[in-house]
């Protein structure tokens, strides 16, 4: 089992979180690693063993207005599907950018080699107001 270091990360270099992933092969596409990162988040917060982390991506509108802001008791849990394809289409539309060992990586099918020592940042864009 290979722990890699993920750091969330601003884009003038604040870190805004750091949290070790443990993965399974020392080869993975950056397509699997966001799916397992994602993943790893969303079980953690459906179980509230770490909901004051922040996620790359957020529950859909429906799923916050029915889960996540309502007074009553949560019976619903985020869907790892749903969220994974929302990470997905969010790196695709620069929404977030992925730096491997701080060298950006650009294709969602790029294999990286991995270790113990590799660090993976995910610098989350913030859209300008006014376009």
């Amino acid at each position: 089992m290979i722990k890699l270091t993920i750091k969330d990360e601003t884009a003038t270099g604040g870190l805004l979180q750091e949290w070790e992933l443990p993965v399974q092969n020392e080869w993975i596409s950056v397509r699997d690693l966001i799916a397992q990162r994602v993943k790893a988040e969303v079980e953690s917060f459906n179980k509230k063993k770490d909901a004051s982390r922040r996620l790359l991506v957020h529950p859909t509108a429906k799923e916050q207005a029915l889960n996540f802001f309502s007074k009553k008791k949560r019976n619903r849990l985020v869907d790892v599907e749903k969220q994974i394809y929302l990470a997905w289409a969010a790196f695709t539309q620069n929404g977030f950018f992925v730096l491997i060992n701080n060298f950006q990586v650009e294709s969602m099918d790029k294999e990286i080699l991995v270790n113990d020592e590799t660090v993976v940042s995910f610098i989350k864009l913030t859209p300008l107001v006014g376009g």
